[in-house]
């Protein structure tokens, strides 16, 4: 997938919000989470999410069930793999959630292949999203090396979205930065929700092109459905 058919997919089900599925639980147990929210928030979410990280120990049936799921509400599935290697253990890595049924990875640009990494990607139709500027208190390093901007150029060419965080460091001034370098991609925005993330900034620079990432503010609620909606119209009325 590109980011052309994901701004038509947020075109079409109207929405801007991402649900992250970061779940602490069995294998079982977070399928099951994973499934029931997926089920009771599709007309609310343009994407789903899963963090690598929290599915390590899943089969690669529990997965295929879930991204089977996602794409059977006409949303678009994300792996959060943060993928950072040398280029044949990435393919690895890129075929495999492929084969997974994911339409987007998450990739960082730090080992210096990205152009590698995006040409592989595209030959089997999965669309890249390189970290350029996460908003976690020690990646301020990014904001102040000023590496971020060659990130910026270097995803303008191979890759099909960005990260951009929505907290701590990353303001008005340099989302505008970024922007007047990359302003054609689709935004990957975590960090709303528990951190506390900023919607306005984003929106008023990339507009439409934004997923507005939320994970434990839906997946630790009591219900699902309630919370989805909360922070679609945040999203939808900022």
């Amino acid at each position: 997938m590109n980011k052309i058919q994901a701004f038509k997919i947020v075109e079409v089900k109207g929405s801007q919000l991402c649900i992250g599925l970061d779940l602490v639980g069995t294998p079982e147990d977070n399928l099951s989470t994973a499934l029931e929210i997926i089920d009771s928030t599709h007309d609310l979410a343009a994407a789903y999410k899963p963090n690598r990280q929290y599915w390590l120990g899943n089969s690669f049936e529990n997965l295929k069930e879930i991204t089977d799921r996602i794409h059977r509400h006409n949303c678009f599935a994300i792996i959060d793999h943060k993928l950072s290697d040398i280029g044949s253990t990435n393919e690895a890595a890129l075929r495999h959630s492929k084969l997974e049924g994911f339409d987007f990875i998450t990739i960082s640009p730090f080992p210096g292949n990205l152009e590698d990494s995006y040409n592989i990607a595209s030959q089997i139709d999965l669309g890249l999203i390189a970290l350029v500027m996460m908003s976690n208190t020690e990646a301020v390093w990014m904001k102040t090396s000023g590496i971020y901007k060659m990130w910026a150029e270097q995803s303008s060419n191979f890759a099909d979205g960005i990260v951009l965080g929505t907290t701590n460091h990353v303001d008005e001034k340099l989302l505008t930065e970024i922007h007047h370098i990359i302003p054609d991609t689709l935004v990957l925005a975590p960090g709303l929700g528990k951190q506390g993330g900023n919607v306005w900034f984003l929106k008023e620079i990339y507009g439409d092109k934004v997923l507005f990432n939320v994970s434990r503010g839906i997946s630790l609620s009591d219900d699902y459905r309630e919370a989805a909606e909360k922070y679609f119209q945040e999203i939808k009325n900022t």
